[in-house]
């Protein structure tokens, strides 16, 4: 049975990304919604301190960034935007969220700092892995 999502309703989704419990939604004007039961408190939801959302909630660390791809896995979410920039946040216990050895969760999505002269176009969250494409600058 399908069931509105009140929250969205007036909203144009250009894309959604879904793990086993969680969703995340991208709106027209570069705006992320997320919501879900984060089972494993990962940080899935990006939101920082709450992992329950029964009701789509706004990601609003990335309100400032105007975000074209998403995507998310069981352990770990990440967005890019035109910049070419790349967010992750979750669990990164196997190096997934590109922040270095010592960074093992971030519970609000992050920048991955990239000392090379390409732009993020796309990037995939796999439980163990982000794969990303860039364009040369």
């Amino acid at each position: 049975e399908f069931v509105e999502v009140s929250e969205l309703r007036d909203l144009q989704i250009e894309s959604m990304a879904c793990c086993s419990s969680c969703a995340l939604f991208l709106s027209n004007d570069g705006m992320v919604y997320s919501f879900g039961i984060d089972k494993g408190r990962f940080g899935l939801l990006g939101s920082g301190d709450c992992f329950e959302f029964l009701r789509p909630k706004t990601l609003d660390t990335l309100y400032n960034f105007t975000i074209r791809t998403l995507s998310i896995s069981e352990t770990h979410a990440c967005a890019t935007d035109l910049r070419g920039k790349l967010y992750t946040w979750g669990i990164g216990t196997q190096g997934q969220l590109g922040h270095g050895p010592s960074v093992t969760q971030c519970l609000t999505p992050q920048e991955v700092m990239c000392t090379t002269q390409f732009r993020i176009t796309s990037a995939i969250a796999t439980p163990t892995s982000t794969l990303f494409h860039c364009a040369h600058e």
